[in-house]
């Protein structure tokens, strides 16, 4: 049952509790929240459409493994496209998808704030 907590104007989806804005930002933490992640959808923000090895250059230390199923796992998030190209061997390219590009832009908002309250 959704009520409206007043004294914050937002509307809490189980009961008076916060209990679904914190479960929302826990999951959240848990995708994103891994080392390389916001990394690799940084580095895909300057270099628009970047192949693999081009992303393993620009990342360096990372691993071809943690490479790989990082990007598998953002691709699932629907926050990178995957693109095959033809030719032997496939050319595969990755960029951000316009959920990735929107996220990118509330955490450059964020980081406004930190660098406004911080000062």
């Amino acid at each position: 049952m959704e009520q409206i907590n007043k004294t914050r104007g937002f509307r809490a989806p189980y009961g008076n509790s916060n209990a679904g804005l914190f479960e929302k930002y826990e999951l959240f933490c848990h995708d994103l929240g891994r080392k390389w992640r916001i990394r690799i959808l940084c580095t895909l923000a300057y270099g628009m459409e970047m192949r693999y090895v081009e992303l393993k250059n620009a990342l360096s230390p990372i691993t071809h493994k943690i490479l790989s199923d990082e990007l598998a796992k953002l691709t699932d998030l629907g926050l990178i496209n995957r693109r095959e190209c033809g030719g032997v061997p496939v050319k595969v390219v990755y960029s951000l998808s316009g959920s990735g590009e929107e996220l990118l832009y509330h955490f450059s908002r964020f980081a406004d704030w930190i660098d406004a309250i911080s000062a």
